[in-house]
């Protein structure tokens, strides 16, 4: 079974490495084609493609609307190296179902015949998104939001997509967007620009823009409601104000014994959730440049403009005492916050000396005191009474 499981990582394996530079080496262009919808309308549709390989190349069709697709009989087969033009021929029926119909159009490789047969091997297909759009009854407008990302204080710029996908035409266009923070309290509406007069199939922009001096940094939505001759459709897209950063507040050290603890005091300069915070304290000697130990503490997930502490222990036992610089760098996302700080290991054996000296010390004091007191027959032991005898 474990064979069985290698054999076939390894077919796929293989099958990708070769799959890569042939589809490199094969492309086609436009790479979108939309067709609005008339009854028995014909259009065509001339594909420049490049084979970068000495394969042959076909052209081919697929999908429920394939049979509309004719090609010109003398490019059926391609065995081309380098750039050329495929036309494609669809003429469209006298009825579709409203809404977008797709057909995949393009040129594939023709794999190579061995013994006769066609060998085992990937085969490379490009083709465009061909669309054809079909008008909906009345009116009908389709919306997409896209919105920059400034920095905090800049202005934050929105473009609204609009098309006209209905028979009707439409006279007038416009909206607000509204502004959502990460908890979903609103906190601010802006007014979109106007458009009017979209006939079917006619595309425009409709913009707004956002003074982010009152809000905070972070991460919001925002969604366009807008109004089309009575009317509404809706949009959205999430942007960002300021960029995440994190800052580190303070460092303590306490040592206790052979048993050093440091703790970070970081703060979020986000309106969200930082998840996967963790912090690596470097200890490098300021004697000799040599770094002593790498920590590297927890993670925690940090709250919306709160503060956490990153905690990491060191065991220092065997270390040699002195002067230490700690650089700390903290992670989040694909971010970091660095800074550092000066750390002293102290000597430990030198102040256990001193306290075993004087504790020795003080044991003689009292053996002398005690020594003296008694030679000078000042402490005096009764011995217990006799019993005087009966006669």
């Amino acid at each position: 079974m474990k064979h069985k499981k290698q054999i076939i990582f390894f077919i796929s394996l293989l099958s990708i490495l070769i799959l890569i530079p042939n589809a490199q080496a094969l492309s086609i262009s436009p790479a979108k084609v939309e067709i609005l919808f008339v009854p028995n309308a014909e259009h065509t549709i001339t594909l420049t493609v490049a084979n970068g390989h000495n394969t042959d190349v076909e052209p081919y069709k697929e999908g429920p609307l394939a049979h509309l697709v004719t090609f010109e009989e003398k490019k059926t087969f391609l065995t081309t190296r380098g750039q050329f033009t495929v036309d494609a021929k669809i003429k469209l029926p006298e009825y579709l179902e409203p809404g977008p119909h797709s057909i995949n159009i393009g040129v594939r490789q023709v794999p190579k015949k061995e013994y006769g047969r066609p060998a085992i091997t990937a085969i490379v297909a490009v083709s465009p998104k061909v669309t054809i759009w079909v008008p909906y009854p009345e009116k009908y407008l389709e919306a997409s939001l896209s919105a920059t990302n400034p920095k905090l204080g800049e202005i934050a710029y929105f473009t609204a997509k609009i098309i006209s996908r209905g028979e009707q035409d439409i006279a007038s266009v416009s909206g607000n967007i509204e502004i959502y923070d990460s908890l979903g309290n609103k906190k601010a509406v802006v007014p979109l620009t106007t458009a009017s007069d979209l006939s079917t199939g006619a595309n425009t922009e409709l913009y707004a823009e956002l003074a982010t001096t009152n809000l905070n940094p972070g991460s919001y939505k925002a969604i366009a409601k807008i109004n089309y001759d009575g009317k509404y459709i809706e949009a959205s897209t999430y942007f960002n104000i300021g960029s995440l950063d994190i800052e580190i507040l303070n460092i303590t050290t306490v040592t206790r014994e052979d048993l050093a603890k440091f703790e970070i005091l970081v703060k979020s300069k986000w309106n969200d959730d930082i998840e996967d915070v963790y912090a690596d304290i470097e200890l490098i000697s300021l004697e000799n440049g040599r770094t002593l130990a790498t920590l590297k503490t927890p993670s925690i997930t940090l709250k919306g403009f709160k503060t956490g502490t990153l905690t990491a222990l060191w065991d220092a036992a065997g270390q040699d005492p002195g002067n230490y610089e700690a650089r700390v760098t903290v992670y989040y996302g694909d971010k970091t916050t660095t800074r550092t700080i000066q750390y002293e290991l102290e000597d430990k054996t030198l102040e256990f000396s001193l306290v075993g000296m004087v504790v020795v010390a003080i044991a003689l004091i009292i053996m002398f005191s005690f020594y003296f007191v008694m030679r000078s027959g000042r402490l005096t032991i009764n011995p217990s009474p006799r019993r005087k005898k009966r006669k």
